[in-house]
């Protein structure tokens, strides 16, 4: 029976050689194909929400042609399916932080694609990140209301769940940002394999990064870890872990009634 691989964690070496300069570039390698891998994941879970957005849009037209509305819980179904997907395009693609460098999508984009890219993350922006009236997504008035001896006031709003046009437009998005990330994690594992190789031509580097384990057991859920040694096998290098989803969650009770 082969023995199981060791296990380096490279995140956890760089970190404490941070100050070494002969890892200096090791460090940012190891930065950059993370960095890809999480934007993959990112897409992906973007784009595979699309398709559930897309799905449900299937039932819907179906209720409509037997004189079925759609519900209000489907409308917030739907809703939540694109702001979802809309955040997950913008994060993976607009965002960065100290963990996570970005990748330039924009200037891998078709011509045609580019203007659509900036007003997708205007759109995050203007109107599901802060609140911003008077757009194609809502508006509001205060309207005073005269009767011969009364006075009210009436607050009409318009608001739309989904605009097919903009789930359209981030979904040919989303398919040229997988494509493109795609490229890009592999060109990140391949320096970074080069790096590696190089490295271990020096004795201490070999010395030194061998004392970084990987503990699979240490990282992982218990039901997760065979399932990330059985990818080793196929040389799967971006494994990634079951969704950590805590299924017990219950709504609060009505405070009203406490």
């Amino acid at each position: 029976m082969p023995e199981a691989p060791l296990l380096i964690d490279l995140r956890s070496f760089v970190e404490a050689h941070g100050g070494d300069p002969r890892y200096k570039l090791l460090g940012k390698l190891v930065r950059n194909a993370h960095s890809m891998v999480s934007i993959r994941f990112d897409l992906h879970r973007a784009l595979t929400t699309m398709h559930l957005l897309s799905d449900q849009q299937t039932v819907l037209a179906a209720q409509r042609e037997r004189g079925e509305p759609a519900t209000e819980s489907q409308g917030l179904l739907c809703s939540s399916l694109f702001v979802t997907a809309l955040f997950l395009y913008a994060r993976a693609v607009h965002s960065q932080g100290r963990d996570r460098s970005t990748l330039d999508l924009r200037g891998g984009l078709p011509v045609e694609l580019r203007a659509e890219h900036e007003r997708i993350l205007a759109l995050r922006d203007q109107h599901f990140a802060h609140y911003v009236s008077g757009g194609a997504w809502e508006d509001y008035r205060v309207v005073l209301v005269l009767g011969d001896d009364t006075m009210g006031i009436s607050y009409p709003n318009e608001r739309r769940l989904l605009r097919a046009e903009d789930a359209y437009a981030l979904h040919r998005l989303l398919e040229h940002a997988q494509a493109l990330t795609e490229r890009a994690y592999i060109k990140a594992s391949d320096r970074l394999n080069v790096e590696l190789n190089r490295l271990f031509d020096d004795d201490e580097f070999a010395d030194s990064v061998g004392g970084c384990r990987f503990e699979p057991k240490a990282f992982f859920s218990s039901g997760e870890v065979p399932g990330f040694m059985d990818s080793l096998d196929v040389q799967n290098w971006s494994f990634d872990a079951e969704m950590k989803t805590d299924f017990g969650y219950r709504s609060p009770g009505d405070p009203s009634k406490d």
